[in-house]
């Protein structure tokens, strides 16, 4: 099913209406894998991915990956990684629905991590997943030591440092938040959202030029982003 989506090249004005028929066909598809082999886990898995990809594109894409996630755990439930996802499609569905969260999702979302960790205690992003819970809950000490916990265990975590800088920009910690995300450049120097979010902090510190070189790596890695293109004419002031 995967193939539909390898075999398009998509261009900006069509973008979205392409996408949607590529993964309607590739649903379709994976949709016949779980009918004919309904009891294999990773068909399942593979449908719950492609529904993800459909979040922003079709209403209810969100609930279809965590009923498809949540089946392949069923089938395979010595497998951490069916559950570590549909915690992230809870999460998702959280993240998407910003001004009204429903308390059910973080629940469920914690439910399939904790079940995660009892399977493999030291699964780094099912870890991670748990302190995003903790920081939505407002427990941000915790989502914090739980962060740190993961950088002790493997330094080279870039999703742990952009997470803890995320709650340190967020507490108004700058600087702290700064030296997260620049931790994360120096392992991968094309971070799309460490370079966006280094942006943001330099500008919310009034320093513009350093701003502005953050947005224009961004650009260059996801060109055609309107946002971003906004905020470099702004710091040009071209708006």
């Amino acid at each position: 099913a995967k193939d539909f989506i390898a075999q398009e090249t998509l261009n900006s004005e069509q973008q979205s209406e392409k996408l949607r028929a590529i993964l309607d066909r590739a649903i379709t598809a994976g949709k016949r894998a779980t009918d004919l082999a309904s009891q294999n886990p990773a068909f399942w898995e593979n449908l719950g991915g492609l529904y993800r990809e459909m979040a922003g594109l079709v209403s209810g894409a969100h609930l279809w990956s965590q009923e498809a996630f949540k089946k392949a755990f069923a089938l395979d439930p010595q497998n951490p990684r069916p559950a570590v996802l549909a915690a992230q499609a809870y999460l998702a569905e959280v993240a998407s629905n910003e001004f009204a969260r429903d308390t059910r999702q973080l629940q469920e979302a914690e439910r399939f991590l904790t079940a995660a960790l009892q399977l493999k205690p030291d699964y780094e992003q099912a870890r991670i997943y748990l302190a995003v819970v903790r920081e939505t809950q407002e427990k941000t000490t915790q989502a914090e030591d739980i962060l740190l916990a993961v950088i002790a265990q493997n330094p080279q975590s870039t999703e742990a440092y952009f997470q803890l800088g995320r709650i340190y920009f967020n507490r108004n910690q700058i600087t702290w938040a700064i030296e997260q995300f620049k931790k994360v450049l120096e392992i991968n120097p094309n971070h799309a959202n460490a370079l966006y979010s280094l942006g943001t902090t330099y500008r919310v510190l009034g320093q513009n030029q350093l701003a502005l070189e953050q947005f224009q790596k961004v650009l260059i890695l996801n060109p055609g982003n309107k946002d971003v293109a906004g905020k470099i004419r702004e710091l040009k002031g071209e708006n």
